[in-house]
């Protein structure tokens, strides 16, 4: 601004300096004229009128030459104006990014990173100024890289729009696992060919997301396999032996008397005991095996690829012996007894609804006739 001030001054003290300095031209020249040649009042007119042309001349020139200097005066406001605007939503951009939640991140296709949004301290543990000029897998989970790295790829080639990638796992500095939704797009300064990538933290969301769906096929309380669950992995066992020409069998299991616990002790102590009942069942167990809860104290157990009864007979004594010793629950020890029924496939039903009834069928069959052991359907 102060260099377009004395360009100004400048300026309008040349003109001056010209105009002073014509005059004096004019009055001198004229003096020396008129007295040396002894020129008559006509002809001195007629010099007069040259000067005042020449005057005249001058002035229209001087206020040409205004025209391209207001014209580049006028360019160089608009070039500061538009100079300021552009600092201004610099400064409003950059306000945004490093007060956001989210992380953004310029990485370059080899994963070195030139720039980390202060937001890395929240999500990751380091600095911004720790993370420059390192790899992004420095915090990156190890399965997830390559998956990371080749979106970077891809979005350094011609493309139409971003790339967005779901469920990016990266790992804390305190180790803990962060999830997060990433945005890619292209560098608009394509000239290192770095790619911005826009994190935001999803981690909550996609452990409600893998609750609900956990919830969907397993019991809240014991963490069990529910009845859709059981049914399904049970119709898929029994056409795999129809296929494969192997045996399979369904236990039906309830506890004995769980009303009276329930009674007596208080819910909260009956939970735990179908809690502990589940573990116990859990672990009487093969890993190929199936142990689910269908509600209350009912739980059922799906044996494939089994040689026949004497090996059901041999799970179903394994589990009573293993409640034979007494469950502890809010500091007293309870003796819990299992009703257990067996139903045999594909020989003895030819779909899971009628291997579990038959399984229920023989279950009763125990509690009617002294409990706490085992009977497969006849």
């Amino acid at each position: 601004m102060d260099e377009k001030k004395q360009i100004i001054s400048l300026y309008f003290l040349t003109i001056l300096v010209v105009f002073v300095l014509i005059d004096l031209w004019e009055f001198q020249l004229e003096e020396h004229i008129t007295s040396f040649f002894g020129i008559n009042d006509f002809e001195e007119e007629s010099i007069q009128e040259h000067w005042e042309y020449i005057k005249t001349v001058t002035i229209f020139a001087a206020i040409a030459m205004l025209v391209p200097f207001s014209i580049a005066l006028r360019l160089e406001k608009d070039r500061s104006k538009a100079q300021g605007e552009i600092k201004e939503k610099e400064r409003f951009y950059r306000t945004i990014i490093e007060n956001s939640s989210d992380v953004t991140l310029t990485v370059t296709p080899d994963g070195v990173m030139t720039y980390a949004s202060p937001s890395v301290m929240d999500r990751f543990g380091y600095t911004a100024d720790h993370l420059v000029g390192k790899s992004v897998e420095i915090f990156l989970h190890s399965l997830d890289a390559a998956t990371f790295m080749a979106k970077v790829e891809r979005t350094n080639r011609p493309y139409d729009g971003a790339i967005t990638h779901s469920g990016t796992r990266f790992v804390h500095n305190n180790g803990e696992m962060v999830i997060l939704e990433s945005l890619f797009t292209q560098n608009p300064n394509h000239t290192d060919k770095s790619v911005i990538i826009n994190c935001r933290d999803v981690t909550r969301r996609f452990k409600q997301d893998e609750r609900i769906k956990f919830l969907a096929f397993h019991d809240q309380l014991t963490g069990l396999p529910n009845r859709s669950t059981f049914s399904n992995r049970l119709e898929m066992a029994l056409s795999q032996a129809v296929r494969d020409k192997y045996k399979g069998a369904v236990l039906f299991i309830d506890i004995d008397d769980f009303k009276n616990i329930n009674d007596s002790m208080g819910h909260d102590a009956g939970d735990e005991i179908l809690q502990k009942v589940a573990h116990k069942l859990k672990s009487s167990l093969r890993k190929e095996d199936t142990v689910s809860r269908l509600g209350g104290d009912e739980f059922t157990c799906l044996l494939p690829k089994i040689n026949g009864q004497t090996d059901v007979e041999y799970v179903a004594k394994k589990i009573i012996e293993e409640f034979e010793h007494p469950i502890t629950t809010s500091g007293k020890k309870v003796l819990v007894g299992l009703s257990i029924g067996g139903s045999l496939f594909p020989t003895q039903g030819h779909n899971a609804e009628e291997l579990i009834k038959k399984a229920d069928n023989a279950m009763y069959h125990v509690k009617n006739h002294g409990k706490h052991s085992f009977r497969l359907y006849q």
